[in-house]
C-alpha cells in the first residue's frame, strides 16, 4: 500500500492505493501539486484493484449515457447521499454522503480510467470540501500579472487556441481546459481567485496550424480526434505557464462567434455570460439541480455579478489577439 498527499491551493488530498500504477493516471494531474503529510485531509481517496461496485437497487440514476472518454457510464445518488460513477465491468467510483471520502475499484488492465471522467470527479469533489469549485474554462494571467482572466465557451469552440495564442502574446497560461476558483468568503473584500489544474493541454491540427510555433513543437501524430497533448514543461519554452498558484480573478470572457476582421471584445450582459457559464458547469439531474451543483451555481453568479466581462469575437490574426484583448481591458 502506497500513500501520497497533495495540496490543491488549501483542499489536502490523500490517496492511498494498492501500487504505484494506480496512483500513476492521477499524476498528470496532481504531480505539480505533491506535498509532505498533513495532520488531516479534507478528502481522503482510496483506490483499489477488486471487484467492481453494483449501485444498490434504490439508487437514482442522475445521468447514463457516453463519457468524454469515450466510455459507457452511469452517474447515481444513494439514499444515503452517496454517489456511484460506474463505468461497468471495469471502473466504480464511490463518494461518501458527508463528500470528503471516495473509494474506486478498478479492474485489472483497466488501470487508465482512473485519469479520466473518474479522476477528474474525485479532484473536483476534494476542491468543493474546501470551498473551491473546478470549471471547464481557459485561464490566461493578464500582462505585468494584474490578474487572471478566464475564457467560457463549449467544447471545440477555441479556449484552448485562445489561450495559446495569448501566452504566445505576452499573457501566462494558466489552463486551457480546468480551471479552478476560490470565492472569497462572506463579506471579505479580498477578491475572488484562479488557478489552474496542470494537467497537458490536448491540442487540435487546426490549433496547431493557426499558432505556427506551437505547431513547430508537435510531430505529425494525430490521433482520431486530430489531437495530441502537448505538455506544460514542452510550451514554456515558448510561452509563459503559470505555476498552480491563485492569483486574482480580473474578468471574464464569453468567447463568441468568430469574428472575420479585426478582433472583438465588447460588452455583454450579466444574465447571458451567468447562462453560458451555468450552461457548461452547473450539473442537472433529471429531478432538477442538486444541492452541490446549486452552491456551484451561487458561486458561479457571485463572482459573475463581481467581475467585469465581455466577449471576444476572435480574428483570424492570432498574432494581435494579446495586444486587443490588453488594450480593452486596460
Amino acid at each position: 500500500m502506497i500513500e501520497q498527499w497533495f495540496d490543491l491551493n488549501g483542499a489536502a488530498l490523500q490517496v492511498t492505493a494498492e501500487d504505484g500504477a494506480l496512483l500513476a493516471p492521477l499524476l498528470p494531474y496532481l504531480r505539480e501539486l505533491e506535498t509532505a503529510p498533513c495532520t488531516d485531509a479534507d478528502f481522503v481517496l482510496s483506490i483499489a484493484r477488486v471487484g467492481s461496485l453494483a449501485p444498490p437497487d434504490e439508487a437514482e440514476v442522475l445521468f447514463e449515457g457516453w463519457l468524454p472518454e469515450r466510455i459507457h457510464g452511469r452517474l447515481s445518488r444513494c439514499h444515503s447521499g452517496a454517489r456511484l460513477l460506474i463505468v461497468p465491468d471495469r471502473l466504480a467510483l464511490e463518494i461518501a454522503p458527508d463528500a470528503t471520502r471516495a473509494r474506486m475499484a478498478v479492474q485489472a488492465g483497466d488501470e487508465a480510467l482512473i485519469g479520466g471522467s473518474a479522476g477528474l470527479y474525485v479532484i473536483a469533489a476534494a476542491l468543493a470540501a474546501n470551498g473551491q469549485h473546478l470549471l471547464h474554462a481557459a485561464g490566461v494571467r493578464l500582462p505585468g500579472g494584474k490578474g487572471a482572466m478566464l475564457l467560457f465557451a463549449p467544447s471545440g469552440a477555441g479556449k484552448t487556441t485562445a489561450a495559446l495564442a495569448l501566452a504566445l502574446n505576452g499573457f501566462g497560461l494558466l489552463t486551457d481546459d480546468a480551471a479552478v476558483i476560490a470565492p472569497r468568503s462572506g463579506a471579505c473584500r479580498e477578491p475572488h481567485r484562479v488557478w489552474g489544474l496542470p494537467r497537458a493541454l490536448k491540442v487540435h491540427r487546426r490549433t496547431a496550424a493557426m499558432l505556427p510555433r506551437v505547431g513547430a513543437m508537435l510531430p505529425d501524430r494525430w490521433d482520431s480526434d486530430d489531437e495530441q497533448v502537448l505538455t506544460r514543461e514542452a510550451l514554456a519554452s515558448v510561452a509563459d505557464v503559470c505555476a498552480a498558484r491563485p492569483i486574482a480573478l480580473a474578468a471574464i470572457g464569453v468567447l463568441g462567434p468568430r469574428a472575420s476582421g479585426p478582433h472583438a471584445i465588447r460588452p455583454i450582459e450579466r444574465s447571458q455570460v451567468l447562462v453560458h457559464v451555468a450552461t457548461d458547469n452547473v450539473f442537472r439531474a433529471p429531478r432538477g439541480v442538486l444541492a452541490d451543483d446549486l452552491h456551484r451555481f451561487q458561486s458561479i453568479s457571485r463572482i459573475v455579478v463581481d467581475v467585469p466581462v465581455c466577449e471576444l469575437n476572435v480574428g483570424p490574426d492570432l498574432s494581435t489577439l494579446g495586444c486587443a484583448v490588453a488594450s480593452a481591458l486596460a
